[in-house]
């Protein structure tokens, strides 16, 4: 939004394009962290974790992840048919 309202008007936009940047890498990480974190829950539930266990590592998940951008409805999904 930014970068559309002052671009061409002779605003250095550096510092912007830079954070965004960030930003991006940042929510790029968390997916691929996420996905690790799924992974490595699968490979618990196949080894026969415990519903508590189970149910324990998906809340570590959920709230690691939740405010990063990251879609985590399928720990939330997964969480729910736990209950």
């Amino acid at each position: 939004k930014i970068q559309g309202d002052f671009a061409g008007k002779g605003v250095d936009l550096g510092t912007v394009d830079r954070e965004l940047r960030s930003v991006r890498d940042e929510e790029t990480k968390a997916k691929k962290d996420f996905a690790l974190s799924m992974n490595f829950y699968g490979r618990l539930v196949k080894q026969g974790a415990s519903t508590d266990d189970r149910r324990g590592m998906l809340e570590r998940i959920i709230q690691k992840y939740k405010d990063s951008g990251v879609d985590v409805s399928a720990a939330e999904q997964e969480m729910g048919q736990l209950k």
